[in-house]
């Protein structure tokens, strides 16, 4: 894991640090909407990437005009990770970690090595009261999660998610939740993506996935993991750090983002030095 960086520059932007997290584990490939050779300068070329290692998909908006979620975007570029094995997805934006990334891609591979079918391998940071909680079942094998999108393709919300599939205890208090990285079996993506959009997706009017906002028209990855937790192929992996959850959505965040971002990637640094002495 040598070829790892142990720092983002603060001259580099933000969503340097998602393609940073994902360095060296494989090819990566950036969905935008615009902006493309600045991003190739300013991150790609910044950050030191082999060009060949690095492929980008613009996301076409939808019949009303707009892009229509992070789901749609996976499926837009599937032509670029539909032979893989394995995908992680992240976000610009986030204090992502690489340890997370890294031990989370492991920890699947490890998974179905030892003959278990998981499609999803759900990195988890435990933290009071979440918004977006993981609803597991008796054994902790996630069965549901509590977001306003979901509802449909398999997922619960509100009251109904916080109770739990099995009518468990309220999940309020402490409790799991994503960090917005994810790491799926390729085969199993495709086969949700493909049974999801079947489903859902019309030419004229784009999703209409129950549960979602009906006027958004929007796929969210999260109706994928929500359709995988419900058929028991999903696990969690409880690994991430609280600060992986510090977004930067508006300028007022970013100083809260760096102070985030500066505790995950000093976990990262010492690692890397446990790791590699020299």
């Amino acid at each position: 894991m040598r070829n790892f960086i142990s720092d983002v520059s603060p001259r580099i932007p933000l969503a340097a640090y998602a393609v940073d997290a994902f360095r060296g584990l494989g090819r990566q490939i950036i969905v935008l909407r615009g902006w493309e050779s600045e991003i190739r300068r300013e991150v790609v070329e910044a950050l030191g990437i082999d060009a060949g290692m690095v492929g980008f998909c613009t996301q076409e908006p939808g019949p009303g005009g707009k892009v229509l979620g992070h789901g749609d975007a996976v499926r837009q570029a599937q032509h670029l990770w539909r032979d893989s094995t394995y995908i992680l997805t992240n976000f610009g934006g986030d204090a992502n970690s690489p340890l997370t990334a890294m031990a989370s891609l492991n920890a699947l591979a490890a998974l179905n090595a030892a003959g278990e079918d998981v499609g999803l391998l759900l990195p988890v940071a435990e933290i009071w009261n979440p918004v977006y909680p993981v609803i597991l079942d008796a054994e902790g094998i996630p069965r549901a999660f509590g977001h306003d999108k979901l509802g449909g393709a398999g997922g619960t919300t509100g009251a109904a998610a916080r109770t739990g599939p099995t009518g468990a205890s309220d999940v309020g208090g402490l409790a799991y939740t994503n960090v917005g990285i994810r790491a799926y079996r390729t085969d199993a993506l495709l086969a949700a993506i493909d049974e999801i959009a079947g489903k859902y997706w019309s030419e004229n009017s784009g999703y209409s996935i129950p549960g979602n906002d009906p006027a958004g028209h929007e796929f969210a990855l999260d109706n994928v993991d929500a359709l995988m937790a419900s058929r028991g192929k999903a696990r969690i992996l409880a690994v991430a750090r609280p600060e992986e959850l510090t977004p930067a959505k508006s300028f007022d965040e970013i100083q809260h983002f760096e102070e985030a971002a500066e505790k995950v990637r000093a976990e990262w640094r010492r690692f890397v030095s446990a790791r590699d002495p020299q």
